[in-house]
């Protein structure tokens, strides 16, 4: 008995001495630890859970996404050639899907090339004859109307508040910019939208002299002779003073030829009227009767 109670009592010495030697590697206090357990316990920082933060990172790399997306889109709509034919000039141009477009003189065409194989359209200011490769719906705009054709050639004349579309083959549709009027016009028709009473109408057996205008050739039946003046201004470049009212009003037919200068067709028109022209600058003359 007493050599197990010397065996404990020796134990317990040892374990004594072991704990006196070593050494806790804490400086602080146990009121200090516990005063920072407490600060960090009330500003309430908590570590969000690791799902949460690769939702976030998914989020922001959709919405960047989206943004570059919008971005992309914005530019393929807004980004725009024009084409622009002076006066006194033709122009012909292709657009990206082959088709051709030949511009009159005073003529302005645009569209958006990077989004044609979503939407082949084309704004048209002036005259311009189509000639459209088949494909999906091909669309012209303009103030004064639109014309739509899946493939075929046409002509359309949109200006001096007038808009006139031949077809020269295929088939085309032809509507106001409110679509109330809508016309359906084949091979030798010219549809004619009416702006003052909002009508429309279909003339038939039309001849190529129409589109003549693209081998420089110019047609007029039965014409005001103001029209006929305001077409040889964008074909030449010059401007024409009729003085007197009532040479507006009178009635010409007859044909020219674009070759050399302007008074070629001049001295034609004034011989048929008995009238005199007169240059009154580089390029300006005046059209007077004779006296």
């Amino acid at each position: 008995m007493n050599n197990d109670k010397n065996r404990v009592d020796q134990e317990n010495s040892e374990h004594s001495d072991f704990f006196k030697n070593v050494e806790i590697p804490f400086t602080k206090s146990k009121e200090d630890i516990w005063d920072i357990l407490s600060d960090n316990l009330d500003s309430g920082v908590s570590v969000p859970p690791k799902g949460k933060l690769i939702s976030m990172v998914w989020y922001k790399v959709a919405a960047a996404v989206l943004i570059l997306f919008m971005a992309s889109t914005s530019f393929m709509k807004l980004h725009t050639i024009t084409v622009i034919s002076e006066k006194g000039t033709h122009t012909s141009h292709i657009l990206p899907d082959g088709s051709l477009v030949e511009l009159n003189a005073a003529t302005t065409i645009s569209y958006h090339p990077y989004w044609w194989s979503i939407s082949r359209a084309v704004d048209l200011e002036g005259e311009a004859f189509f000639k459209v490769k088949k494909g999906s719906k091909f669309i012209v705009e303009s103030t004064f109307g639109n014309t739509k054709v899946l493939g075929t050639s046409f002509n359309i004349y949109a200006r001096n508040n007038e808009y006139k579309v031949f077809c020269k083959t295929g088939k085309v549709k032809v509507s106001n910019t409110d679509l109330t009027v809508k016309l359906i016009i084949t091979p030798g028709e010219m549809a004619v939208l009416n702006f003052e009473n909002n009508t429309g109408e279909i003339e038939n057996d039309l001849l190529d002299n129409i589109i003549s205008w693209r081998l420089n050739e110019f047609y007029f039946e039965a014409k005001p002779l103001a029209d006929v003046i305001k077409e040889i201004e964008i074909q030449y470049n010059v401007n024409i003073r009729l003085e007197g009212d009532d040479l507006e009003h009178l009635i010409y037919s007859g044909r020219f030829t674009k070759k050399g200068k302007v008074a070629v067709p001049l001295e034609l028109i004034c011989q048929s009227f008995n009238l005199n022209f007169i240059s009154s600058g580089k390029n300006d003359y005046n059209i007077s009767t004779n006296n």
